[in-house]
C-alpha cells in the first residue's frame, strides 16, 4: 500500500492509527487515563429473589475477570435471600418445551431429546434467543427452529412456557443435567 507524499512520490504505508469510538468505556483506574471496553456479556445470570420471582444479572466479561482476579465466585447471587437458578453462556445447551425433567432422560425417547435441544445463541437484557443445536442456519426464525425468551412469566415468549433445562453433552454425545454449581449429575443417555 502506498500513498502520494506532497510531490506525488509513492510512499510505504508502515504503520496505521485507528480510532474507535467506545460508548460504554469504563475508566480503568482514577489517576490514569486508561479505559476498557466491556463488549461482550459473560453470562447472564438468573435467579429467585427473597419474594421467589425470576430476576436476572447480566455480567460483562469486563465483570468476570474482575471476580477472577480478586479470587470471588463469578457466580454470585445479589445476596445470600437469593438462589440461583441458572446461568446462560452462548452456546450452552438447553432441553425446551419438555415437561418437568428429573435426574433421568432414560423415558424420554431420544427423538424428542434431539427435537427439543437448543443452544443460547444471543444474550442481553431479558432477551435470550436459542436455535436448535442441529441447525446452523443463523437467519432463521422458524418458531420450531428458534425460540426467543423476553420475559420470565408464562406467556409465549415467557421462561416459564418453555420450561429451559440446562444440559451438557460430552464429545461422545451423553447428556446430562447440569446442576447449581455446574458440575453434571450421573445419569446419562447417549443421543
Amino acid at each position: 500500500m502506498f500513498l502520494p507524499n506532497k510531490n506525488g512520490d509513492p510512499v510505504p504505508i508502515k504503520k496505521v492509527r485507528i480510532r474507535e469510538s467506545l460508548n460504554s468505556a469504563v475508566k480503568l483506574k482514577d489517576n490514569i487515563d486508561q479505559y476498557v471496553n466491556l463488549r461482550n456479556n459473560h453470562h447472564v445470570l438468573v435467579y429467585k429473589n427473597e419474594e421467589d420471582e425470576f430476576k436476572e444479572e447480566v455480567i460483562s466479561f469486563w465483570e468476570a475477570i474482575k471476580r477472577k482476579k480478586s479470587d470471588a465466585a463469578i457466580y454470585q447471587a445479589p445476596n445470600r435471600k437469593c438462589k440461583i437458578v441458572t446461568a446462560l453462556h452462548i452456546n450452552d445447551m438447553f432441553l425446551m418445551n419438555l415437561p418437568e425433567i428429573h435426574e433421568s432422560f432414560e423415558d424420554i425417547p431420544k427423538e424428542l431429546l434431539v427435537q427439543n435441544l437448543y443452544r443460547v445463541q444471543k444474550l442481553s437484557t431479558y432477551l435470550y434467543e436459542f436455535r436448535q443445536a442441529h441447525n446452523n442456519q443463523l437467519n432463521t426464525t422458524k418458531s420450531t427452529e428458534y425460540i426467543r425468551i423476553n420475559n420470565f412469566g408464562s406467556r409465549k415468549t415467557g421462561w416459564l412456557t418453555y420450561n429451559p433445562v440446562k444440559v451438557k453433552i460430552s464429545p461422545t454425545g451423553e447428556i446430562s443435567l447440569a446442576n447449581e454449581n455446574y458440575s453434571t449429575k450421573k445419569r446419562k443417555v447417549i443421543i
